[in-house]
């Protein structure tokens, strides 16, 4: 049985829900995958899409109930000819490797990657995080040159402790900068 509403002022906006009883979930270990076809007047949409249920309980991240440790590592969108053209094969080989080596997640880097990677990572079973590109590190170099001479001479932990709890002025505690961290997010997401 289908649920379809209507949204009365917007009518670009439907809410629809299909109940569906005990389907198999995905996990890293069991990657099971169901085919989702959306036919809207002329309009197809067709997904690949898993179910499951994931909490933060105790301290710990659930999937489905039980606990999950991520075997992670970066990875960057790059080949040693093409650049950041990476073409479909070497990334299947790159992500199948990955799997041999008991590898169960990949940190993007610094930009989102090429759409089939998600694809490959929900059919293979590879935990996807990604990152934004919203790194500003580098301006903890100013603060240090910036420090008085009296914090000059305290420990290193110390140091840090000060120099990082005021980087983060430069752009990710200045409201100037929120557009900026708003957009690539957004980019992050729709480039899906």
């Amino acid at each position: 049985m289908v649920v379809c509403e209507d949204q009365k002022e917007d009518k670009s906006s439907v809410k629809f829900e299909l109940p569906i009883k005990n389907p198999l979930k995905w996990t890293a270990e069991a990657p099971n995958l169901y085919n989702l076809v959306l036919t809207i007047s002329d309009q197809v949409i067709a997904q690949r899409v898993g179910f499951r249920k994931t909490e933060l309980k105790n301290g710990l991240f659930l999937v489905n109930g039980k606990r999950v440790v991520f075997r992670g590592t970066n990875r960057h969108e790059h080949h040693p000819d093409f650049g950041r053209s990476v073409p479909y094969e070497f990334l299947k080989r790159d992500l199948l490797l990955m799997k041999t080596h008991n590898i169960n997640a990949i940190r993007t880097c610094h930009q989102p990657s090429d759409p089939r990677l998600y694809d490959l990572a929900d059919e293979l079973g590879l935990w996807i995080m990604d990152e934004a590109d919203l790194e500003c590190h580098g301006f903890s170099e100013i603060d240090e040159a910036a420090l008085p001479e009296e914090q000059r001479k305290l420990p290193y932990e110390e140091r840090k402790k000060i120099i990082y709890g005021a980087a983060g002025r430069w752009t990710s505690n200045n409201p100037e900068w929120e557009g900026a961290y708003l957009d690539r997010a957004k980019q992050l997401v729709m480039s899906r």
